[in-house]
């Protein structure tokens, strides 16, 4: 991570994701977070380590990250896009996968707010809706 501003920092990670090399934006993201846990864009660069993961198709690693952010960031402006992104890889990868990690299941559906559930159910189940 350059030496530069919180700020710079983060736009140096997210300019990192724009470019399409995730396994640095990971690496950069991450630096963030643990860096700056505490700043008021480390939410915002929790969600998009996650988002690392999950564009490369590591659903467990996304979902673990995503999860840590809803725990971690409950007042990020990307609080309902946690719970919704954690559901969403459940759904993809099966929740089976999840009850052996040390995340378990209940802990996510505990977390996911109404609005968050109603709409990943119309998500996972569009048909029932059309």
């Amino acid at each position: 991570m350059p030496k530069v501003s919180i700020a710079e920092q983060y736009k140096y990670a997210t300019n990192i994701m724009k470019s399409g090399d995730f396994e640095k934006a990971e690496i950069a993201f991450k630096e963030f977070v643990d860096t700056h846990s505490k700043h008021e864009l480390a939410g915002s660069a929790q969600f998009w380590y996650g988002e690392t993961f999950y564009i490369r198709q590591l659903y467990e690693d996304a979902a673990a990250a995503f999860l840590d952010g809803y725990q971690k960031y409950p007042n990020s402006p990307n609080v309902s896009s946690f719970g919704s992104e954690t559901f969403i890889v459940i759904d993809m990868v099966g929740e089976s996968s999840f009850r052996r990690s040390e995340y378990g299941l209940m802990p996510v559906i505990a977390l996911a707010s109404a609005e968050n559930a109603l709409s990943l159910f119309v998500v996972s189940f569009p048909t029932e809706f059309a």
